[in-house]
């Protein structure tokens, strides 16, 4: 192996000029001229960042011992509440990245929530270390293999040291100086616990991994680039044995001159070459080349106000600077002010382009005009002359006269009355003048009429006086009321109102009522379920009538199916319960054989009656329809049946009967403009039907 590197294309002076990668394995220790030892510097492909927001994704992950449900992969579930648990110092776990990275920051979450003595005092994170073991052979292996590799501390190198943590969450950056690219890591503990902890175990919950965007410009086996000219001494060596070793001598290679900045009008250039083997450079500085301004131009005119501005353009870079140009001679127009009584006359002299002006040619004023107006006194002001100015209307007054007296006379101009006091006026007798000023008019005496009142049972008697005028009044010689006299008569109850005394006055009419007693009832009062029930009226009617019975004695069961017994039984009642050549037990019979024998009900089949079946809202109607015929009344139909969209449904033996209940409005319908002929008929309904129909007749 090792003639096969000397030998190698690789090992020339190319191996330093052109950064040559050395084979895989092979670590390069050089010393430079000064005898120094030579450090490889980064080439080629920037770091970049530390890629924060995506967590590196983690895979084949073995330790070196884990307690069931506290397996070494929880570190990388993202679940802060699961853990790796083991029970020794030295204990590992290896894992793999998806691809090589270079790894920037990593995050631990101890179990300092299990108590802070439970905190991992001790660890470091690893990578393979090159000169042993490579990544590639190590990804080659099985799990056996593998574990083999990860038990054998030698292996492996430090990324990062952590010794003395105290924190239960800890992030740390990988320093420059260690980075790596690497896909194959291995965590080691190396004190579980804070020192004294009574307790010991491995406790771990999370581990979190970020890597930098970028990559390391060489690997550890780097890339060379010579700095410096001189012998350098390299030697090559493989698994920690010295493989070969030469020696190269570096000269500077001068280039030619590069012009690296060009000279401007305000900065220097600057020229530069450099030695192509060791990269030394040298550097010298052009001279500026100053502006050239060329003519200047007017850029603002110059006025008589302020001063204009000429630019100067330099033709090589564009830089401008200005200088000022003098202001102009103000043009002035006259204008003359001729003198006035008070003021002097001048000219005025003013720029027509700024607007600046001054006075000059001053005149004396020429002195007022007066003219005399003399203003007569009257009853409240003085008089006095007035002197005008003709020309200018300037004026002063003197020459003052007292004013005279008003002299009144005075007038009746609103009569005094009883209830409002009067008015004179008194007014200036003077040509001009005009002042008034009023007095009040005590007011009138009342002029009284009287009235005598009478008494009665609760009021007094009195004589009331009363002004003809203004209608004030006053009473006076009062008399006692005389009280009332009362009358009784007495009012019995009925089955709906209480009775009671009513007294009455026979002066006034005045009434009161006492010696109330209640009212003497309704049979239905004593049903318990018609209380709110829309039919309630219609039971009582036919209770009261005697037409219904309850149920029970406190139940008239208002929604209960009407059966055709009781049907032709609440008929037979109403027809007073004639006699009937029947004498059997069943409540119902003598009111069937009468319905029967009088063709009011008819049997369901030929020999059958059915009493107990529900009565249909057809039936019904037809029992009231022969009923009424029975008793003489008019049932004549005098239309047909309509309004209804369910008449089909009728019964033929039922259509007359129908048509007679809807014509005199016995029956309304069920709502939805629908008869419900086949309906099974309710007692309240039948109860309804009975109270129209007698107030029909």
């Amino acid at each position: 192996m090792a003639s096969t590197l000397v030998d190698a294309d690789w090992m020339d002076q190319t191996y330093l000029t052109g950064q040559i990668t050395a084979p895989k394995g092979v670590k390069v220790e050089i010393t430079d001229p000064d005898g120094s030892s030579y450090v490889i510097p980064v080439e080629g492909p920037t770091l970049g960042e530390i890629d924060r927001e995506n967590k590196l994704a983690v895979q084949n992950v073995i330790a070196s011992g884990q307690n069931s449900g506290e397996e070494g992969v929880n570190l990388f579930d993202g679940d802060r509440g699961s853990k790796w648990c083991t029970g020794s110092n030295g204990a590992w776990v290896g894992f793999e990245l998806e691809q090589p990275v270079v790894l920037g920051e990593w995050y631990t979450l101890h179990a300092g929530q299990e108590g802070s003595s439970f905190i991992t005092s001790a660890y470091r994170l690893q990578v393979l270390n090159p000169e042993v073991l490579s990544e590639e052979d190590y990804l080659a292996m099985d799990e056996s293999g593998k574990r083999s590799a990860l038990r054998n501390s030698s292996n492996w190198k430090d990324l990062d040291v952590v010794t003395g943590n105290t924190d239960n969450e800890v992030t740390r950056e990988i320093g420059l100086d260690s980075l790596s690219t690497a896909q194959v890591y291995r965590f080691v503990v190396d004190q579980y616990t804070q020192p004294g902890a009574q307790y010991g175990a491995v406790r771990v919950y999370e581990m979190e991994l970020y890597g930098y965007t970028g990559q390391l410009g060489a690997n550890t086996n780097g890339l060379l680039k010579a700095d410096a000219v001189g012998e350098y001494q390299i030697n090559y060596t493989k698994a920690k044995e010295s493989i070969a070793s030469t020696a190269f001598t570096v000269e500077h290679d001068i280039l030619s001159w590069e012009q690296t900045k060009e000279a401007t009008c305000t900065e220097e250039g600057e020229m530069k070459r450099v030695c192509a083997n060791c990269g030394l450079e040298e550097t010298i500085t052009l001279a500026a080349l100053g502006h050239q301004f060329g003519e200047g131009k007017v850029t603002k005119e110059a006025t008589c106000e302020q001063e204009g501005e000429m630019t100067y353009t330099c033709t090589v870079c564009g830089e401008t600077h200005t200088e000022a140009i003098a202001k102009a001679e103000h043009q002035y127009t006259e204008t003359v002010t001729a003198p006035t009584c008070e003021g002097y006359g001048y000219t005025t002299h003013t720029c027509a382009v700024c607007g600046h002006s001054y006075v000059d040619a001053m005149t004396e004023p020429t002195g007022h005009r007066y003219e005399t107006v003399v203003t007569e006194p009257t009853c409240d002001t003085m008089g006095y002359t007035t002197h005008t100015c003709s020309v200018c209307g300037d004026s002063y007054i003197d020459t003052f006269v007292p004013a005279t007296d008003h002299d009144y006379e005075q007038t009746v101009t609103k009569e005094a009355t009883c209830t409002q006091e009067g008015e004179m006026t008194f007014t200036c007798k003077h040509e001009g003048c005009g002042k008034t000023y009023t007095m009040p008019i005590p007011k009138t005496e009342h002029d009284c009429a009287t009235t005598i009142v009478t008494a009665t049972c609760l009021g007094y008697g009195y004589t009331e006086h009363t002004c003809k005028d203004c209608g004030y009044s006053y009473i006076s010689d009062l008399i006692q009321p005389r009280g009332h006299s009362y009358e009784a008569v007495v009012t019995a109850p009925t089955l709906d109102e209480g009775g009671y005394t009513t007294h009455t006055c026979t002066r006034c009419g005045d009434s009161y009522v006492d010696e109330l007693t209640e009212a003497l009832g309704h049979k239905c009062a004593a049903f318990t379920d018609i209380s709110g029930h829309w039919a309630k009226d219609f039971i009582c009617f036919a209770t009261e009538q005697g037409l219904f019975q309850g149920v029970t004695d406190t139940t008239f069961v208002p929604d209960g199916a009407m059966s055709r017994a009781m049907a032709v039984t609440v008929l037979y009642r109403l027809a007073g319960e004639p006699e009937a050549d029947v004498n059997e037990e069943a409540y119902y019979y003598r009111a069937l054989l009468w319905a029967s024998q009088n063709e009011i009900a008819k049997g369901m089949t030929g020999t059958a009656f059915a009493p107990n079946a529900s009565v249909t809202r057809e039936q019904l109607v037809t029992f009231l329809y022969r009923y009424a015929k029975l008793q003489g009344e008019d049932v004549t139909v005098t239309g047909e049946l309509k309004g209804y969209t369910d008449t089909g449904k009728l019964g033929d033996f039922a259509m007359e009967a129908m048509t007679w209940a809807v014509e005199n409005e016995i029956i309304n319908g069920m709502g939805g403009g629908k008869l419900a002929p086949k309906d099974t008929a309710t007692r309240a309904q039948f109860a309804t039907v009975l109270m129209r129909f007698l107030d029909k007749n």
